[in-house]
């Protein structure tokens, strides 16, 4: 094992853990059967999350390709984004899936608190290329209009809003794997 693949062994149990949860809390929901109302909301978020942990775990390999001998500043500062995403799962995801009915009144109820701690994640996607590399990533409008949702998604408490943050986002990252990683090398 070299170093590079040491230091990715980290960076996939943090995200390992985040995938555990939101597929742990899932079955808890689905095995409660029809004593759970489902919000379709709350449940593109679930299948979300997980894309997310599953891509970002993916394009942590892209850094051996980039020959970069990280600093442990810069460890640190790439594990900053796996360890906020899955904050940001938790902020979401019932604490105890057997005692949410209303998964509405649940999405409603932790919405605000999702979006805060998915802030500092965009924060961290805008800045992780330029502290890396030097320059701005190519997909620095993309990572723009996230910050955008992610403003609504605070400030807005509408449905429809959230219906189009949530679809937005997830149109995104099917953008991202299917088109760009899909046609990579």
């Amino acid at each position: 094992m070299d170093f590079f693949e040491y230091q990715v062994v980290m960076i996939s149990i943090i995200l390992g853990l985040g995938v555990t949860a939101v597929i742990q809390a899932a079955g808890r929901l689905v095995g409660r059967g029809r004593a759970v109302r489902w919000d379709p909301i709350f449940a593109m978020w679930l299948v979300l999350l997980g894309l997310l942990m599953i891509n970002y775990w993916w394009a942590n390999w892209d850094l051996k390709d980039l020959g970069l001998d990280l600093r442990q500043w810069q460890f640190y500062f790439v594990l900053t984004g796996p360890v906020v995403l899955v904050l940001a799962a938790h902020a979401l995801l019932p604490s105890d899936p057997n005692a949410v009915d209303d998964l509405r009144a649940h999405y409603e109820s932790r919405s605000r608190r999702f979006f805060v701690t998915l802030a500092p994640l965009q924060a961290w996607n805008l800045s992780v290329v330029p502290v890396l590399l030097g320059r701005w990533s190519p997909t620095i409008v993309v990572q723009l209009v996230l910050v955008g949702l992610v403003a609504a998604g605070i400030l807005f408490r509408n449905r429809i809003v959230h219906y189009a943050i949530v679809i937005t986002w997830l149109g995104t990252v099917v953008w991202v794997v299917f088109v760009i990683r899909g046609t990579a090398g």
